[in-house]
């Protein structure tokens, strides 16, 4: 059968309840290897080798937990993965926090899974410190951490002391080391390549965070480094590691530097002053131009003046609401390609749908975090922007952008496929349910447990297996998420076959760094199953 059945209705409780109830043997095992791990920080023993295997563990239940309901469980791995990541000494306090994390774990998953596994909105965890709401980076320079990572201890204290003359605190810290727990986080990171991986693994960390903090890498005059490996790692900028410390600081405050002007304008429209200010904040803050309106009545002479780059709408609003606007906006030739958002309280299966179907590109659940919906709002800004670069380049980049951004392959297509959806994802659990998801629904599914074997069927020359959409997650054993969603856009395959990246961090970065690569959207984990059957619904163009 090519897709989804129609009037077929599925009690996702209950699946989820099953499903939860047939692995949780397993589940809990997990579990107990971390309570494990915990013990061995207590005693004393803990190996390198095991540290690591814990944080892969204590990763896996918070995507997995969080997807079938447990909330608190999954902030509880959430906190373990962070306090076990890296290499440094665990201190006292971190210890007591880790052990408190696990006895939660095995409280909570010993249940079943509670009602809440349905919700239908993304709610994003944080994978890191983050600056507090309405705080900028730049916004901060005057007294703002500055993460120093050179080669050389009479190095390391000039650069502190220059930073200390222009207004920062400093902190230096080894390439293999973390940062300290308590305490605003860096907004910045001077970073010496000279020290080969670790260097870039700290790149990669600090880019990771939420927000992301930046890195200005740090390059020798006499001997070769991997600038392109820096770059993907996430480094924003190159000097020589010879360089004045005018010269690193002057590039530091240039990196903080909010844009001169934005690129980019959304129309806010929320009948609640201060659903506006709080929009207004996140965005601003992401260096995008906002343009405020809290009357209904005034929006289509502001939206014809100041032309926005994209709408958000307060599902709420007096009189039509914003889902019956949206429609309107997608039946105007002139504004039926403008990407629009819609915020909204009411985050049940229903309405979330209802919003989709009126025409919204995304929706959003309030409260939110600002940098989420920055990233959500840059996500979608950036996809339009490629497909009308396309556009002026010509027909042919035109068709392709559109069958990458714009339009799925049509449904009469669907005979040219092998199968409507490839899940690529090596959690059993959550393999287990989006098989049961996607096949009671009645779409054709093939399953991969790791990238290697995914990429050598979905990237030959011809592919041996042609999906329609795929399921990657990103954290996957022998090849990553990122490393198979590279190879399918350097063998041309991403044209046909719209990719949906599953993962359990959602920094703007690594958003960007999805849809740079052809990704066609991204979900966080925990990520509500109806929510994904959505986004894979509307993939799929049905």
């Amino acid at each position: 059968m090519n897709g989804a059945q129609p009037g077929v209705r599925i009690d996702p409780t209950s699946v989820i309840r099953t499903i939860w109830n047939n692995n949780r043997d397993e589940v809990l095992a997990r579990v107990a290897a971390l309570e494990d791990a915990v013990a061995g920080i207590v005693e004393g023993r803990l190996s390198p080798e095991d540290r690591v295997a814990a944080e892969a563990q204590a990763h896996k239940l918070a995507g997995a937990a969080g997807t079938f309901g447990f909330g608190r469980a999954s902030e509880a791995a959430r906190t373990l993965e962070g306090i076990l990541a890296g290499t440094s000494p665990i201190p006292f306090d971190r210890t007591l926090v880790a052990t408190d994390a696990v006895v939660t774990l095995r409280g909570d998953l010993s249940q079943d899974p509670a009602p809440a596994a349905d919700a239908t909105v993304d709610h994003s965890s944080k994978s890191g410190p983050a600056i507090p709401a309405g705080q900028s980076a730049a916004a901060t320079t005057a007294a703002a951490l500055l993460a120093i990572a050179v080669t050389g201890r009479g190095r390391r204290n000039q650069l502190a002391a220059a930073a200390t003359d222009r207004g920062f605190h400093s902190v230096t810290i080894g390439t293999h080391s973390w940062l300290p727990q308590e305490g605003p986080p860096p907004v910045a990171a001077l970073i010496d390549l000279r020290e080969g991986d670790g260097s870039l693994d700290l790149i990669a960390r600090l880019a990771a965070l939420d927000p992301p903090v930046p890195s200005l890498a740090l390059t020798p005059s006499d001997a070769p480094c991997d600038r392109v490996s820096a770059a993907r790692a996430g480094a924003l900028g190159f000097l020589s590691a010879e360089a004045s410390a005018d010269e690193l600081f002057s590039a530091v405050q240039d990196l903080l530097a909010p844009p001169r002007s934005p690129e980019s304008t959304a129309l806010i429209l929320d009948h609640v002053p201060a659903g506006v200010s709080s929009v207004r904040a996140a965005l601003e803050d992401a260096g995008l131009g906002v343009v405020g309106l809290t009357d209904p009545a005034q929006f289509w002479e502001v939206l014809e003046e100041k032309q926005p780059d994209l709408v958000i709408l307060e599902s709420g609003l007096p009189g039509a609401g914003g889902a019956e606007l949206c429609r309107v906006l997608r039946s105007d030739v002139r504004w039926a390609t403008l990407p629009v958002l819609l915020l909204t309280a009411d985050d049940d299966a229903a309405t979330v749908a209802a919003l989709f179907n009126a025409g919204a590109d995304d929706v959003m659940a309030r409260p939110f975090v600002g940098t989420d919906l920055a990233g959500r709002v840059l996500n979608r800004l950036k996809r339009t922007r490629a497909l009308r670069a396309a556009v002026l380049a010509g027909p042919d980049a035109a068709a392709l952008a559109a069958g990458r951004a714009a339009r799925p392959a049509a449904k009469n297509d669907a005979a040219d496929y092998d199968v409507d959806v490839a899940v690529v994802e090596d959690d059993p659990l959550l393999a287990e349910l989006l098989r049961h998801a996607l096949t009671t629904r009645g779409y054709r599914l093939r399953l991969f447990t790791d990238g290697q074997a995914a990429a050598g069927e979905l990237t030959g020359s011809p592919p041996a297996l042609r999906p329609r959409v795929v399921l990657l997650d990103v954290d996957l054993p022998v090849l990553n998420g990122f490393g198979v969603l590279r190879q399918m856009a350097s063998t041309g395959h991403l044209a046909g076959t719209r990719v949906i990246m599953l993962t359990a961090h959602s920094s703007e970065t690594e958003i960007v760094n999805a849809l740079e690569l052809g990704a066609f959207d991204h979900v966080a984990k925990p990520f509500s199953l109806p929510v994904l059957m959505q986004r894979v619904r509307r993939a799929l163009g049905e």
